[in-house]
């Protein structure tokens, strides 16, 4: 589906620039502000969040993975929103998230 999966007007992090010497790209925290996704499956095999990576389709299978890891402690976000339209199980809901 042609349809925007999510729209965030504002994103903050806090990178630890020490851990880059560790080969680790630790976010101790990301703040999402007014969060809103919307989950849509037409199909099995038709939907907005299975992406389609351009190298996809030439990955090597000796390929070493990479040394890199990621790390996140939390994620904080302000009232939010969740919509979900899913042809297959036919459900069509949408949750307003307002954290204290």
């Amino acid at each position: 589906p042609e349809v925007t999966m999510v729209h965030l007007p504002r994103v903050e992090a806090t990178l630890a620039p020490l851990a880059l010497l560790t080969k680790t790209v630790w976010l101790p925290w990301i703040k999402l502000e007014k969060p809103d996704a919307r989950l849509i499956r037409l199909s099995e095999k038709n939907n907005n969040w299975t992406f389609n990576l351009a190298n996809d389709d030439n990955k090597d299978a000796n390929a070493k993975p990479s040394a890199w890891s990621f790390r996140l402690d939390n994620i904080l976000f302000d009232q939010g929103r969740i919509a979900i339209d899913d042809k297959v199980s036919k459900a069509d809901l949408e949750i307003f998230v307002d954290p204290l």
